[in-house]
């Protein structure tokens, strides 16, 4: 179960930041451990690291193709306000 958090300024930044790193697997064990811990408690970050995910295996879906699906209509605005609550941050 997911619960909300108090995290430190530019915290969820700086998890989103390295969240491509940890799926390539390409972030150091203690980091990755950490990025996990703060998905158990950040509902915004889940959604966000999910959508990432989509458009992760979107890109090696579709790699080289020349037409891409188009996004879910509130893929903009999710992204948008995950943005501005980092903003407040």
């Amino acid at each position: 179960m997911t619960r909300k958090t108090e995290h430190p300024p530019g915290h969820c930044r700086d998890i989103l930041e390295r969240f491509s790193q940890y799926l390539e697997g390409d972030l150091d064990p203690d980091r990755g451990a950490q990025l996990e811990r703060h998905l158990k408690e950040c509902p915004d970050c889940i959604r966000t690291s999910e959508e990432f995910k989509e458009l992760l295996d979107m890109c090696r879906k579709y790699g080289a193709c020349k037409e891409v699906p188009d996004p879910s209509p509130d893929l903009t605005s999710r992204i948008m306000n995950s943005v501005n609550s980092l903003k407040e941050e």
